[in-house]
């Protein structure tokens, strides 16, 4: 069996449909103080660890993982057991 370490995270990925120098003025950068509107926001699963185990999974190959999570990482856990990774040495932080 293959034991990854490494983050298991979510990804916010965003869709900015312009270019960030178009809003950042050079002799401000300074100062930089900035907004902006995102056309779509989604949520994925990933992390280091959570990526290698999942395709070392797809490849049929065991594997298990050793991290710390938050409580969000229920539905990731789920996801990750269902590909065949072992979770079982995963320490979920219930407070920070």
């Amino acid at each position: 069996m293959i034991t990854v370490t490494g983050s298991l995270a979510f990804d916010h990925i965003m869709d900015f449909p312009g270019k960030f120098a178009d809003h950042i003025m050079p002799d401000k950068i300074h100062q930089l103080n900035l907004s902006f509107l995102v056309n779509t926001l989604s949520k994925q699963r990933g992390g280091t660890a959570g990526n290698i185990a999942y395709n070392l999974a797809l490849l049929k190959t065991p594997v298990s993982i050793v991290g710390a999570v938050g409580v969000d990482f229920l539905d990731y856990a789920k996801f990750l057991q269902s590909t065949g990774v072992d979770i079982s040495q995963i320490k979920t932080i219930e407070k920070i």
